[in-house]
């Protein structure tokens, strides 16, 4: 069995519910699958997210925590999510944490300044998720 994620939207982009396995339909190299099972499984999501705090993004530093803010916002209740920067080098501002406050805390303290080193912080990023089970993604 091959387990796929999948999300339906619409064209204006809202989420459509409630679909059932016969409005599915699945193809490999155009020839049509046979679904077995449609499951709707809620994994909590572990989110590192990386943020630019080099020198370069010194004037936009509150549009990037705005958005940063935002997108811990829209997630759900019970995914988890880690905050780090990059500059000249990689730092863990938030270990993984379910608590909004906590992280809007850790996104409103980051300051800029620096160089900009994003494959140390993407390899930083790889490296906590190394172990462990569910979803898991990196947001730059």
């Amino acid at each position: 069995m091959v387990s796929i994620p999948l999300s339906v939207i619409s064209r204006n982009g809202r989420p459509i519910p409630n679909l059932r396995q016969s409005q599915y339909r699945l193809y490999e190299d155009n020839v049509e699958q046979r679904i077995d099972a449609l499951l709707n499984e809620s994994v909590p999501f572990h989110v590192i997210l990386l943020i630019d705090t080099s020198g370069s993004v010194r004037e936009h530093l509150d549009q990037i925590q705005g958005a940063a803010m935002e997108f811990v916002r829209q997630l759900r209740p019970d995914d988890q999510v880690m905050v780090a920067t990059f500059a000249t080098r990689g730092n863990v501002e938030c270990e993984f944490s379910q608590d909004r406050n906590v992280l809007y805390d850790a996104i409103r303290g980051i300051s800029a300044g620096g160089g900009s080193r994003i494959y140390s912080a993407v390899d930083l990023a790889l490296r906590r998720f190394q172990s462990g089970d569910g979803r898991k993604a990196i947001g730059i």
